[in-house]
């Protein structure tokens, strides 16, 4: 069991070098032209979380159930959406429970993986009545070139601010060797956010009420393990019905 677990440790940081090494080439190549935009990761699979673990609020970030948005957060939290005009988050739980899934970036190739899926099965979450979410710190151009390669029928937002971010609790600012590996496979945060506070989201996801209250926070330490869609969908079933 133990050499079956170093093995699958060794595969999968060997899939993440190779998916990063050819995310730099691609910047490389985008520099060396006239066009600057970085370009997305190729998407690679994430583990699937635990059942028994789905709900976790690690290393004191996310919110706990119960919690209201409105009590913590009283004014409106408005972000963009990729066009650059203001989104309202509140309104997404205004007429059905809302699933918000705040994602690392553009450049994640676990969050991409994640984001395509979501948009494959959108029709599920479409049947379970429920609005879904996707916020990252990335600027409304890197959202927009998101939405357009992944061809996402539901609102992707950008908070390079931080208001949403702050409001559920999951900013995760990089310590000075993360920034450097970054620089290493040939990618900035600056470059995605506009900003320069190096900060991203922890890769958590949350079911609001029309209430505003928090049904489910979901907020691990992991980025590599994520909800399943199964898993996303169960939980739905299981705190709005």
């Amino acid at each position: 069991m133990k050499k079956q677990q170093f093995l699958c440790s060794l595969l999968t940081s060997l899939f993440i070098s190779l998916s990063l090494q050819s995310f730099a080439a691609s910047s490389t190549n985008s520099d060396a032209s006239s066009d600057k935009t970085p370009a997305l990761a190729d998407p690679i699979p994430y583990n699937a979380t635990a059942d028994n673990m789905l709900g976790i609020n690690e290393n004191g970030k996310g919110l706990a159930p119960g919690t209201s948005i409105d009590d913590i957060n009283p004014v409106d939290i408005n972000i963009s959406d990729m066009h650059g005009k203001t989104f309202t988050l509140q309104d997404a739980w205004q007429q059905q429970p809302a699933l918000i899934v705040f994602y690392r970036g553009g450049w994640c190739p676990f969050c991409n993986r994640q984001v395509r899926e979501m948009a494959v099965n959108y029709d599920k979450f479409k049947s379970a009545d429920v609005q879904p979410i996707l916020i990252s710190v990335d600027a409304p151009d890197k959202t927009a070139m998101m939405t357009a390669q992944y061809t996402i029928p539901f609102p992707v937002l950008s908070d390079p601010d931080l208001l949403a971010h702050n409001a559920f609790n999951v900013v995760l600012t990089l310590d000075e060797a993360t920034l450097e590996r970054h620089k290493q496979y040939g990618f900035s945060l600056q470059d995605w956010s506009g900003k320069n506070h190096n900060s991203i989201a922890v890769a958590s996801a949350f079911i609001i009420d029309r209430n505003g209250k928090v049904l489910v926070s979901h907020a691990p330490e992991d980025y590599r393990t994520r909800p399943s869609i199964e898993q996303l969908l169960q939980l739905i079933a299981e705190h709005t019905q």
